[in-house]
């Protein structure tokens, strides 16, 4: 897929990895990016290819909304609420691990997008589950499942 010149829609574009999708986009030539959020006056980028829309994913009316206004678009970038491994945002302030720049999560996808592949990861967690959700889901499940009660243990 060509960057240069699509017509793209990035939602959760108010902050983090969604405004840096948003960012990288527009230095790689898109030819318009529909940048969604719950409050669009929250999107911070002032770029005449930036076309602020109110989209919040788990409202029904909003996607319908977003899906009539945007039928142009040749990607979609739907970053809203997923978790994508420790990215360098807000999100992951109380961190210790390392973590990548959402700037570089945006180089790597974008290549990646231009090179054809049809998985790309921002990091070795998100292969990890990747390969533990096509393999065995019901084990990976019982395995997360796990993890977080183990993390809610007193002791």
């Amino acid at each position: 897929m060509k960057i240069q010149d699509c017509l793209a829609l990035v939602t959760g574009s108010n902050r983090g990895l969604g405004l840096a999708y948003c960012e990288g986009l527009l230095r790689a030539g898109a030819a318009r990016v529909y940048a969604a959020a719950r409050d669009p006056s929250k999107i911070g980028i002032c770029d005449s290819r930036v076309v602020p829309i109110a989209l919040d994913v788990t409202s029904l009316a909003d996607v319908i909304s977003a899906v009539q206004r945007c039928q142009d678009i040749s990607l979609l970038i739907n970053n809203a609420g997923v978790y994508a491994g420790y990215i360098d945002t807000d999100m992951s302030a109380h961190v210790t691990a390392p973590k990548a720049s959402p700037s570089q999560v945006v180089e790597c996808s974008l290549a990646g997008l231009e090179s054809g592949v049809d998985r790309i990861f921002a990091d070795d967690s998100a292969v990890y589950v990747d390969q533990k959700v096509r393999t065995d889901r019901t084990a990976f499940d019982a395995e997360l499942l796990q993890a977080w009660e183990d993390s809610q243990s007193p002791c």
